[in-house]
């Protein structure tokens, strides 16, 4: 798992780890941990953010290459949201990418990374993501 890590994040250094949230939609306080933010590129800090949620079981329901399962899907819009709602995570926006790392890949000796990307641009689909919790909280 070490290895598959080292090979996909070490290069670049994360700007931010196990980072604490907490935001209110529709009366509810929301209260989680980033797993790790860091920039689509160190060079141009302007470029964006990149969140990454890590999971080292092996992934659930329909997940593919393509697009994160229900529950991951749902896990990374609400970090999308808490990026723009707690001013404390100001610094990382815009976000460009969120995915999902399972760091065990796709065989028992975790020789292969699986990072799953969630589709299109996350800071244009903040306002469904903001509608989905909403709904999940009522």
């Amino acid at each position: 798992m070490l290895p598959n890590w080292l090979a996909s994040f070490g290069p670049v250094p994360a700007t931010a780890a196990e980072v604490p949230f907490a935001f209110d939609i529709e009366g509810m306080r929301i209260n989680g941990r980033i797993d790790r933010i860091g920039p689509i590129d160190p060079d141009d800090p302007a470029a964006g953010s990149r969140i990454t949620d890590y999971k080292t079981g092996t992934p659930k329901g329909r997940s593919t290459d393509q697009t994160p399962n229900e529950d991951d899907a749902l896990q990374l819009r609400t970090y999308l949201v808490a990026a723009h709602r707690d001013p404390s995570l100001a610094a990382h926006l815009p976000i460009r990418q969120l995915d999902v790392a399972y760091l065990r890949g796709e065989n028992r000796g975790g020789t292969a990374l699986r990072i799953v990307p969630m589709p299109g641009d996350p800071d244009a689909a903040l306002g469904e993501a903001e509608e989905e919790i909403a709904i999940r909280v009522r």
